[in-house]
């Protein structure tokens, strides 16, 4: 089974995709009909045939960049292979590939689309099934082959050829040479030999001719013309390029027809229309800069059969702001066109532009315009800096024909234009209008500012008093709840000192109790009290044991609520005599052994430790 591995690169980037090396697993196995081998560092492609796994693995590239694919085949979706051909191809292989087209949709899988026409098609596409590519691939590579050596030649195409070369090039295909006219300007023809292209292009003559004859038949006789002078004529010839250029200019440009006789020296300029005649006779004498030339600044012959009537400054913006119906007029004329320069909202200039067809419907609305544009009139008046911001939303209102304004010298001054001086006038009154209800807007505005600004006060005010309210009644419940923990406590404190006090209490009558029992003891047994001499005196009485310091006895330091401390040498003191003999650092009272703070531990005072208690 042939195989390939995929880079290094592609399978990381694969491998830490959204769809994980499962997901890929499937997806290759869905859309490819292939085998993705993830198992190790090195990923494999798998599959039946050698083509189909090296798309495989091209697609997955593309899949792990993020990038579409460039190539002409490639594999689609559901186990599918796709040719894609785009602009010249499309169209070399619909109209000279027709038979091996439709050999190839007589496969039952294959798909053919073709966007977005037959006639010019963009993209082509052919889609078949993986099943069946070793039989669609024989055909594609012969058509792909052949769609590299295909010849063209081009005829080049005068203005009034132009509708005929229109037809000629929508006639039908015969899947050996087609044609197609490029900018209006050559006709194209492409075939796959170059003697199918020449008897292409001989038809194409034959179809000229008979076409021009039916042509020249149906147009009116040149009734109007005019000879240029023999020394204009000679001036021309000396130019760069001679005679020549300035004919064909003369018949491609303004179509006109020349009568040019050179041993006669005669150059006769011959039309329909007198003035478009007249204009060209002007062109021509101004090349040389004669006297005699009248060229008319705002009316020129274009190229291509066309005239052209251009405006600048203030007159283009006239024609903008002041002659909508005029405007409105021209685009209803067919071929007609109207271009602002740089653009619409602040043209600089502006061109008009129609075919020769249409010049006297065209030149009869701008004779009118032309005519009205210089009798234009403009009033200024001065502005003042609180009014400016006024100003330029007037400035921006829609047109309607009778005036507008313009804000000139830094906003200084507002210049208004109209078609007469009535309504430059009219422009003013609307101005001061304007004014007025800009003036009662903005006073209405203020007010409803300060009406909001008011009503926000106020909203802010209920706000605090509420929020003060509230603040109060959380501060008196917190210091009832502060009362009513105070009461607790003092009552639980009370509670406890009650029963420590019960406590010392039942503790001294039981050491008290204790004391009595032994000092009964010791009267009871006279023999304790006798010397082992006779004639030694009586023993004194055993004192209670008590602290070594302050000698008070441990029964009556407990009774006034006082708490005993055992040091690290196992000695018992009070608490206060303790404290002092570390502060003071000198040792035990007892022993003169170091103790600090940490060596005292407190004891409960039995009767057992009271008798083991060491004494000084």
């Amino acid at each position: 089974m042939p195989s390939q591995k995929l880079s290094a690169d592609t399978a990381k980037k694969l491998g830490e995709s959204a769809l994980g090396p499962k997901g890929l697993v499937e997806r290759v196995r869905r859309d490819y009909s292939l085998e993705l081998d993830t198992c190790g560092a090195t990923w494999y492609v798998r599959g039946n045939n050698k083509e189909l796994v090296e798309m495989g693995v091209d697609a997955l590239d593309h899949l792990a960049n993020d990038t579409k694919s460039t190539a002409v085949k490639s594999l689609g979706p559901y186990g599918s292979v796709v040719w894609s051909f785009r602009d010249k191809d499309a169209k070399h292989i619909v109209h000279l590939f027709k038979a091996e087209l439709e050999e190839i949709r007589m496969i039952k899988s294959v798909q053919v689309s073709v966007t977005p026409d037959d006639f010019n098609p963009m993209h082509l596409e052919v889609k078949c099934d993986q099943n069946e590519y070793e039989l669609v691939k024989k055909t594609m590579h012969k058509m792909q082959t052949r769609v590299a050596t295909v010849v063209t030649g081009s005829v080049r195409v005068q203005t009034r050829e132009k509708p005929l070369a229109k037809e000629f090039e929508k006639r039908p295909d015969d899947g050996q040479v087609y044609s197609r006219l490029i900018f209006g300007k050559e006709i194209i023809f492409f075939g796959k030999i170059f003697a199918q292209v020449q008897a292409a292009m001989a038809q194409w003559e034959s179809f000229r001719e008979q076409g021009m004859e039916k042509l020249t038949a149906q147009l009116p006789k040149r009734n109007h013309s005019r000879v240029l002078p023999i020394p204009i004529l000679n001036l021309l010839r000396r130019l760069r390029g001679g005679i020549k250029p300035i004919i064909e200019r003369v018949r491609n440009d303004f179509l006109l027809d020349v009568d040019y006789n050179e041993e006669e020296e005669q150059f006769k300029l011959m039309g329909d229309n007198l003035d478009v005649v007249q204009m060209a006779y002007d062109v021509l004498c101004s090349k040389v800069s004669a006297p005699d030339a009248k060229v008319v600044c705002s009316k020129a012959l274009g190229t291509r059969g066309t005239v052209i009537w251009a405006f600048k400054d203030n007159q283009a913006r006239h024609f903008k702001h002041l002659f909508l119906e005029e405007r409105k007029m021209l685009h209803q004329v067919q071929g007609t066109f109207v271009r602002f320069s740089p653009n619409e909202a602040n043209p600089l200039s502006v061109e008009i532009k129609c075919e020769q067809v249409s010049y006297d419907v065209v030149n009869s609305i701008m004779q009118h315009v032309d005519n009205d544009i210089k009798l234009c009139k403009s009033r200024s008046i001065n502005l003042e800096v609180e009014e400016q911001g006024a100003a330029t939303k007037f400035e921006k209102r829609l047109d309607d024909g009778r005036f507008y304004c313009r804000i000139l010298f830094s906003g200084k001054e507002m210049t208004f234009f109209g078609r007469n001086d009535a309504m430059a006038t009219s422009g003013i009154t609307e101005w001061e209008e304007f004014k007025r209800r800009e003036r009662i807007r903005q006073q209405q505005e203020e007010q409803e500012r300060k009406n909001q600004e008011e009503n926000m006060r106020k909203e802010q005010q209920k706000k605090d008093e509420q929020m003060r309210r509230e603040q109060e009644k959380r501060e008196k419940e917190f210091a009832k709840r502060a009362r009513e923990q105070e009461r607790k406590l003092k009552e639980e404190e009370q509670k406890r000192i009650k029963q420590e006090q019960m406590r010392l209490l039942k503790q001294k009558k039981s050491v008290e109790n204790k004391r009595v029992e032994i000092l009964g003891a010791v009267k009871e047994d006279p023999e304790e009290t006798t010397s082992a001499d006779p004639g030694q005196a009586t023993a004194p009485e055993k004192t209670p044991p008590g602290c070594p310091v302050c000698h008070e006895a441990f029964t009556e330091i407990i009774a006034t609520s006082k708490r005993l401390l055992r040091t690290r040498c196992d000695h018992i003191m009070c608490q206060p005599c303790a404290a002092a003999a570390v502060a003071q650092q000198g040792g035990c009272p007892v022993c003169r052994k170091s103790i600090a703070a940490e060596d005292l531990t407190f004891v409960t005072l039995f009767t057992n430790l009271i008798e083991q208690a060491p004494q000084v």
